[in-house]
């Protein structure tokens, strides 16, 4: 008896780790659409740093996308601080006006919560823009398009 109980605690450890594992990957399907990533290009005289992603996740509530920018190869002063928008219109062909505000760049990351849906966003052409500090250049730009 000791030997069956030996044997059976382990496969039963694996099978409930199993269902776990395919609970978690329904509930990540049943979530919502797939993530968005757009790759952010540096711009003119902005450096390589400023090469980075913007990945749009639709949010836990129905009506909300989670907008995080990483910037793998930055390195800023932890006080400084880029404003990042979205904005109608492509990095090459931009739109005047702003859509969304986003939170600032601050030590190479940013994340935000928008109210809207990953569908509206990726609906219409965006572009996703970081600026300098004084807002005078862009330094970064990626555009989404339907």
């Amino acid at each position: 008896m000791a030997s069956t109980m030996g044997t059976s605690a382990p496969s039963m450890f694996v099978l409930g780790m199993l269902a776990f594992g395919l609970a978690a990957s329904a509930a990540a399907t049943a979530s919502g659409p797939p993530d968005v990533s757009v790759g952010l290009a540096s711009q003119a005289g902005a450096g390589k740093q400023w090469n980075g992603t913007a990945t749009f996740t639709a949010g836990a509530a129905a009506d909300s996308v989670v907008v995080a920018l990483s910037f793998p190869d930055m390195m800023s002063i932890p006080e400084a601080a880029y404003p990042a928008a979205i904005r109608p219109g492509t990095c090459a062909a931009p739109t005047v006006g702003k859509r969304y505000s986003l939170t600032p760049v601050r030590n190479s990351r940013s994340t935000t919560t928008l109210h809207a849906t990953l569908g509206s966003i990726t609906a219409k052409p965006f572009s996703v823009e970081v600026r300098s500090g004084d807002s005078t250049r862009v330094l970064a730009c990626g555009s989404l398009k339907p």
